[in-house]
């Protein structure tokens, strides 16, 4: 669903975002984030897409009041636990891109309506993920992100095209 996401705004796999690339920790561990969008001057924004959504899948499915409410619980916490893991890997620190990426990592949840239920039962799960240097996104809230880099890419090339212009322009003069 992400990479769907991605090309929708027309994003180009292995020009604009990469798959599972491998970086590197300080120390040299391997890490492999699930897509990495790359920004004009060698920016990056890091986002994962891995998710449990089995409680969730229990929650809608559901009939009986009481064990729905459990399963929406478990569904918060399988959240709270993947932001949590999420932000101990520290992608946004990871050595090829440390400095050239915002100070958190987006957390992309494929069923909007998924997020939407854990955040009406819980509504400071935003902030939660804020304070862990996680921003949860879905699609209709990437979709603009997404758009606006592919905005810059397009003010970039054509900056860049330009600048070949004036500098054969020049040469020619």
């Amino acid at each position: 669903i992400l990479e769907e996401v991605l090309e929708a705004c027309g994003l180009k796999k292995g020009v604009n975002y990469e798959v599972q690339a491998t970086l590197h920790s300080d120390e040299g561990k391997p890490y492999r984030p699930d897509c990495i969008v790359n920004l004009p001057d060698q920016r990056y924004i890091v986002i994962d897409s891995k998710m449990s959504l089995t409680a969730y899948t229990k929650f809608v499915s559901e009939e009986d009041s009481e064990l729905k409410a459990k399963y929406l619980q478990d569904h918060i916490e399988s959240i709270e636990k993947h932001i949590k893991e999420l932000s101990a890997k520290k992608y946004q620190d990871l050595k090829e891109i440390k400095g050239r990426t915002p100070d958190f990592v987006m957390m992309f949840v494929p069923i909007e309506y998924a997020y939407m239920a854990a955040l009406d039962a819980k509504r400071d799960l935003g902030i939660f993920a804020g304070g862990k240097r996680i921003a949860v996104v879905t699609a209709s809230s990437l979709i603009p992100i997404l758009k606006t880099v592919e905005s810059l890419w397009r003010i970039s090339t054509s900056q860049k095209e330009m600048d070949e212009i004036i500098r054969i322009g020049s040469a020619i003069h």
